[in-house]
């Protein structure tokens, strides 16, 4: 997903940061756009935390079942741990990331009906500071769809997405 957040940085304990972005993602023969909001929290010096919510264009499949084209949107809730590194005083900081969220996709044309996996992500990013209150920020993320069976019988759907995110971050 090529992603414009806006983001607040949060590079000290107890900081809090707001955002958004858009984005773009490739995976599973597909490419598309959406939009997301992002909330930011620095757990410790070193650990900041992430929740975000993301809403994925209606996509045309290029499929059809009896003359009728097929669809899918989606929107994504995850949760992100950021790995800061100890010495943020310069004007770059390149972090590793680990996340879990939920992915739900509306299937429509012939037939309407959705559903719903747990995601796995992880991937880095970095921060470049512009200024004591303005950062421009980068992220590329491995998106992980795990599909879930009744009794825990679930697989990983193969190949994933791939996003890479890059934002503005303003800090409070």
């Amino acid at each position: 997903m090529l992603a414009i957040n806006v983001i607040v940085n949060a590079q000290e304990k107890g900081d809090i940061a707001v955002g958004g972005y858009l984005a773009i993602g490739t995976g599973n023969n597909y490419t598309n756009g959406g939009i997301g909001a992002k909330f930011l929290y620095s757990a410790t010096n070193r650990i900041r935390l992430a929740a975000e919510f993301d809403s994925w264009r209606k996509e045309n499949l290029n499929m059809s079942v009896d003359n009728i084209n097929l669809y899918r949107s989606a929107y994504n809730i995850n949760a992100y741990a950021h790995f800061l590194p100890s010495n943020r005083d310069k004007k770059t900081v390149i972090y590793p990331f680990v996340g879990i969220g939920r992915e739900s996709i509306k299937h429509s044309g012939f037939n309407t009906f959705n559903s719903h996996h747990i995601a796995f992500l992880f991937g880095g990013g970095i921060d470049f500071k512009l200024s004591s209150k303005f950062s421009l920020n980068s992220e590329l993320r491995i998106h992980q769809v795990y599909i879930g069976a009744p009794k825990g019988s679930g697989s990983f759907l193969s190949g994933g997405s791939l996003n890479l995110a890059v934002g503005l971050a303003y800090k409070f």
